[in-house]
């Protein structure tokens, strides 16, 4: 007997998955490549404002990153997605970790909000990590870099 999965009553994604792996398969995918969602949406038969588009793309980008570890698929506002090049990856990056930081001090806040009186000391110990956590991302995102770096070595 082989071993089953839950199954929620949604349409599997992996057939549009596969048929828009076969229509820009993850070798010919190159920085700079921009793959309209009216495309995509052509390809899946489906609205590219529907649920199930954002759904069986977000899931095809994901399995592309995942699985090639270099190609990554940003959104291009209105338009499509995006192959990034090295700079559009760091501006990624950015972005997210802005998301981090601004995710990390609403931890921060309500984490404050805590009476530890209450709290086991199993809770206490979670909460200590919890704050040590957003206090590291918090300070991460407000490093800014002065463009004076130290001296690695001689240079001539």
């Amino acid at each position: 007997m082989t071993e089953g999965r839950a199954f929620f009553g949604g349409v599997p994604t992996a057939p549009d998955i596969i048929a828009l792996r076969e229509r820009w398969p993850d070798s010919s995918l190159t920085p700079g490549d921009l793959i309209r969602y009216s495309d995509v949406a052509a390809v899946l038969r489906i609205d590219p404002n529907s649920r199930r588009f954002w759904s069986v793309t977000r899931r095809w980008r994901m399995l592309v990153e995942q699985e090639t570890g270099r190609v990554v698929l940003g959104c291009r506002h209105g338009v499509g997605f995006e192959v990034l090049d090295n700079t559009g990856k760091l501006d990624l990056s950015h972005a997210k970790l802005a998301t981090a930081a601004r995710a990390a001090r609403r931890a921060a806040k309500v984490s404050a909000t805590v009476d530890m009186a209450t709290l086991s000391s199993e809770e206490k110990h979670r909460l200590l990590i919890l704050q040590r956590r957003s206090a590291a991302i918090i300070c991460a995102n407000q490093i800014k870099g002065d463009g004076n770096l130290p001296s690695l070595g001689e240079t001539k």
